[in-house]
């Protein structure tokens, strides 16, 4: 029988301030079950690229999507380019592969434009204006009416829904792809385009009071010996060292929700008999930085904070609680999927 795959794909999470060590059931389902790669890459460090070289297997100068907004970015362009002719989802679905998708998939999936890609069996992803509003989600099933939940914390609900799509995926023999992206820790943006540090749930909001980003020789130097246009940044102030810890503490609180979603989702799998045959990843899209190198908060730079990123893989012989070095990137994933599924193209 082929094996299933279940990615859980965060949004801006990074990998060297140590967010990981913040979630307790990442470590227990994943550190420790399976195998971390410390020097996997997303070539570039800005969302829309970054998740369609993730299903392509190409990197963004080659599939042309290289903003986040039109016309060099976005679903729009996405669509524009026909990407969907050609990618992983079809290639599992070609091979008898059902392929699910909840939550955050690339900008550009808007009120007006909901139509699904090709590939996909269940394809709900979160809608504009309601991707980066943690309780205030808007999703669309299979391109169909929006639905808006006003008051709802986003991860939870994409927790409520991945498990009654796990229920469904339960009934049928078929293998599966599913995938399960809230937003977390992306920043929340507002209605006029303003960007604030992301929202906890509630029941999280007052955790870690005295987490800071980690001081490591990159923060902040007193030296700075990088390129022109970061060598002539100033020096962050007090205040600004203390806008980006208070920003680290947002990220890693955002990221409780999304901790206990793996933890109940595995816990699904395993009641539903669906985990011993299952590759498990956990992954990004890019990382982050938060006052290395005298910037403040931010992505798209190709410093290592933002994109060097995680990627943990466990399931049927992956070595547990294993560290590689090998190098991969987001480009690699494809390749990678379809020879554990034993599909050759």
């Amino acid at each position: 029988k082929k094996p299933n795959f279940v990615v859980f794909l965060t949004d801006d999470q990074d990998h060297l301030m140590d967010s990981l060590s913040y979630q307790q059931y990442v470590k227990k389902h994943f550190l420790d079950e399976g195998t971390r790669f410390t020097h996997y890459y997303t070539t570039t460090a800005t969302c829309c690229p970054s998740r369609v070289s993730l299903w392509l297997g190409t990197f963004a100068h080659n599939h042309n999507v290289t903003d986040e907004f039109r016309p060099y970015g976005s679903y729009y362009k996405f669509q524009e380019n026909h990407l969907d002719d050609n990618w992983l989802p079809l290639w599992l679905q070609d091979a008898g592969y059902s392929n699910h998708y909840i939550g955050k998939f690339i900008n550009g999936i808007d009120l007006n434009n909901t139509a699904p890609p090709k590939g996909w069996k269940h394809f709900e992803p979160l809608v504009s204006p309601g991707i980066y509003n943690f309780t205030n989600p808007i999703f669309s099933l299979n391109g169909g009416p929006v639905e808006a939940h006003p008051g709802v914390y986003q991860t939870d609900l994409i927790l409520n829904k991945s498990l009654a799509r796990i229920d469904e995926i339960a009934k049928k023999d078929d293998p599966f792809l599913f995938v399960i992206s809230p937003t977390a820790p992306h920043d929340e943006v507002g209605d006029n385009f303003q960007f604030t540090p992301p929202r906890p749930a509630e029941r999280h909001k007052h955790l870690f009071p005295n987490a800071k980003v980690p001081r490591t020789p990159n923060f902040n130097p007193a030296k700075q010996d990088k390129v022109a246009w970061m060598k002539n940044l100033p020096l962050l102030t007090p205040l600004q060292i203390e806008e980006v810890d208070h920003h680290y503490r947002q990220r890693l609180r955002s990221l409780q929700a999304t901790d206990e979603l793996v933890d109940t989702v595995i816990k699904k799998l395993k009641e539903k008999n669906l985990l011993d045959n299952t590759y498990l990843i956990y992954t990004t899209d890019n990382g982050y930085h938060l006052g290395q190198h005298r910037i403040a908060a931010g992505k798209h730079t190709p410093i290592e904070n933002d994109i060097n990123i995680p990627f943990i893989i466990r399931g049927p012989g992956i070595p547990k609680s294993q560290n590689r070095t090998n190098p991969a990137t987001h480009s690699h994933f494809p390749a990678t999927i379809l020879d554990l599924a034993k599909i050759k193209r």
